[in-house]
């Protein structure tokens, strides 16, 4: 598993925002700053589901991008069904 690459911090009065790249692609993890703010905020969890959503969308990336586009499923199929009805 790649690790995350710090990009930057926004800092905030009650939370810290900090920016990951993690496989080419950015996301935030919130710190807050306030025990009152602080329930239920869980920045290890945070990094944990940022990157699981990043790696599913690369890997359907990589699943369209390696899928052989058929006649019968694109538009121009669709297209010339709809003609051959008309012209009837």
């Amino acid at each position: 598993m790649e690790k995350a690459k710090k990009l930057y911090t926004i800092y905030g009065k009650y939370s810290n925002t900090v920016v990951y790249e993690y496989r080419g692609r950015q996301y935030d993890v919130e710190y807050n700053n306030s025990w009152i703010y602080g329930n239920g905020n869980n920045p290890k969890q945070q990094h944990i589901d940022a990157q699981a959503i990043i790696d599913d969308e690369i890997a359907r990336e990589e699943a369209n991008k390696n899928k052989i586009s058929k006649y019968e499923d694109s538009a121009d199929y669709g297209f010339d069904l709809f003609w051959e009805y008309v012209n009837q």
